[in-house]
C-alpha cells in the first residue's frame, strides 16, 4: 500500500515537473525548479543523511555531503516526499541508511517515493540495452552501472529498485552490492557517483538576502548569525572558500 502509494506520488510529481516517465531528473534543478533552499555541508560518513524544513513560506533542504553523491542525490528526492506531501510539515531529520525494513510508514513511503522519482519503471526498460536482461538474474552488472550513471543514483538504490520490480533477487543483489568503485573504474566510469563530495554550497537566494541585509547593516550580527543557525550554517561557513552561493 505504501509502496504504490509513493509510486503514484512520484509519478505526479514527475508530471508536475514536465518532466517523462523515463527521463533522469536533476534533483539540484529541481530545487530551483520548486524554489527550494539547498544546501550541502559535510557531517561525518556516519551522521544523518539530510533535514527537510518549513520555516514560514520557505522551504529548505540540507544534504550532508560527507555522504556519497549518488547518496545526497536520493536524500534529496527523499526529503521533496515530506516538503511536498506532507500536511502540515515543519522539519525532519533523515537517516537513509538502508531502504527497505524501515519500521517509520512516513519513512517509508519517502524512501519508496525518491527511488520512484529517480529511477521509474519505464526509464529502466528503455534503457535496458539488451531486452533479454530483463529475464530475473540476467541483468549483467555493468548494465547496472550505466543505468547507475544515467539515473545518478546509487549502487544500492539501483539494486533495490530492480528487486522491487522483480527483475533480480535478493541472492542477486547480495552477490553483487559490493566492489563497486573497483568495477567503475574498470568500466572507465565516472566514480564520483560513489565518493562523498565533502562540500559547503548553497544554492539558495535565502543566504544571500540575509548576507546583503547584514551588509548593507539592515540586521545586527547576532540577528545574521540566527537566520544562518536555522538552515545548519555559521559564519565560518560564509567565509570559507569552498562555500557557492547562486541566486534561484
Amino acid at each position: 500500500m505504501i509502496e504504490q502509494l509513493s509510486k503514484m506520488q512520484a509519478l505526479e510529481f514527475r508530471k508536475s515537473l514536465g518532466f517523462s516517465t523515463i527521463e533522469p531528473i536533476d534533483v539540484v534543478n529541481v530545487c530551483r525548479m520548486k524554489e527550494v533552499n539547498l544546501i550541502f555541508k559535510p557531517y561525518g560518513r556516519d551522521s544523518f543523511s539530510g533535514i527537510a524544513m518549513k520555516r514560514d513560506k520557505e522551504l529548505f533542504v540540507l544534504a550532508n555531503s560527507s555522504k556519497t553523491l549518488g547518496h545526497q542525490n536520493f536524500t534529496i528526492a527523499h526529503e521533496f516526499n515530506h516538503l511536498f506531501f506532507k500536511e502540515d510539515f515543519k522539519e525532519s531529520i533523515c537517516n537513509i541508511s538502508k531502504i527497505e525494513g524501515r519500521k517509520n510508514a512516513q519513512e517509508r513511503e519517502a524512501d519508496f517515493f525518491a527511488i520512484n522519482l529517480l529511477i521509474p519503471d519505464d526509464g529502466i526498460y528503455h534503457f535496458l540495452k539488451d531486452k533479454k536482461t530483463l529475464k530475473k538474474d540476467s541483468i549483467p552488472v555493468k548494465e547496472i552501472i550505466s543505468l547507475e550513471s544515467i539515473f545518478r543514483v546509487s549502487h544500492m538504490a539501483m539494486l533495490i529498485k530492480l528487486k522491487r520490480m522483480g527483475l533480480i533477487s535478493e541472492g542477486y543483489l547480495e552477490r553483487k552490492k559490493n566492489g563497486i568503485i573497483e568495477l567503475a573504474r574498470a568500466m572507465e566510469i565516472d566514480k564520483s557517483l560513489y565518493l562523498p563530495t565533502d562540500e559547503t554550497k548553497v544554492i539558495s537566494d535565502y543566504v544571500l538576502l540575509a548576507r546583503k541585509a547584514y551588509e548593507e547593516e539592515k540586521i545586527s550580527i547576532d540577528k545574521f548569525e540566527g537566520l544562518l543557525h536555522r538552515v545548519g550554517l555559521s559564519i565560518s561557513d560564509m567565509s570559507s572558500e569552498e562555500l557557492i552561493s547562486e541566486d534561484m
